[in-house]
């Protein structure tokens, strides 16, 4: 059953490249549909484009797809980066009080 449902969202996300015409409203909701399944659930361009500093290049004709990394990751680059420092925070914290004998 889950892989139907996930089948299904592959094709509501790649039928802007079939050159189908769709109502309005239609377009609407597999607008929404694409942006859910690319986790854009915050503005992540705004924040590449401030911290990262990278022009996007990515467009709606192009689907979304780019040849950056960083721009086609989206979200889970900056989950991964916050992933990575929660843990060398972490680390830093049991090392401080490893020195003071509390753990």
């Amino acid at each position: 059953m889950l892989w139907k449902m996930l089948g299904t969202v592959q094709l509501i996300v790649h039928t802007p490249f079939m050159a189908v015409g769709f109502p309005s409203n239609t377009k609407m909701v597999f607008n929404l549909i694409i942006d859910l399944a690319n986790l854009k659930i915050i503005p992540v361009d705004y924040l590449q484009e401030t911290i990262l500093g990278l022009k996007l290049s990515a467009t709606k004709e192009s689907g979304g797809y780019s040849n950056n990394l960083f721009e086609s990751m989206g979200l889970m680059f900056f989950g991964i980066i916050f992933i990575l420092l929660l843990a060398l925070l972490l680390f830093l914290l049991y090392k401080a009080f490893k020195k003071v004998k509390i753990i």
